[in-house]
């Protein structure tokens, strides 16, 4: 039991330093890009972006869009919303939305628009 001890004992400084390694890397990351974590290294996002094309919140872009980028410029997770709305990269903030001059960017629970489609 001693020797299994000291091993560890010896192997707590190199396992100090690759969690302070890591977490430099993350933070500096954080620095450098909006939600990096989120972006490039978190497998529950990257779980869930699978699902954005079935889920029931949907944005769309209607065709009054005169492709002014204005929606891309703003979109901190890098994506163009007006050409792919559903992307699994959006995290559905809604500030594309907000910032559209032509307010052709939407967004609602799908089933809630049926719904209303059919009264």
């Amino acid at each position: 039991m001693m020797l299994a001890d000291s091993r560890l004992a010896g192997m707590r400084g190199a396992l100090f330093w690759l969690k302070v390694s890591i977490a430099a890397f993350v933070v500096l990351g954080s620095v450098v890009s909006h939600r990096f974590f989120c972006k490039y290294l978190c497998p529950l996002g990257a779980f869930y972006g699978f699902f954005n094309k079935i889920s029931f919140y949907r944005m769309s872009c209607e065709g009054r869009c005169n492709d002014c980028g204005t929606c891309k410029k703003v979109c901190k997770m890098g994506v163009n919303p007006s050409l792919a709305p559903n992307s699994p990269e959006c995290i559905r903030c809604g500030d594309c939305i907000e910032a559209c001059p032509c307010k052709a960017l939407k967004a609602g629970w799908e089933f809630g628009a049926r719904e209303a489609a059919e009264e």
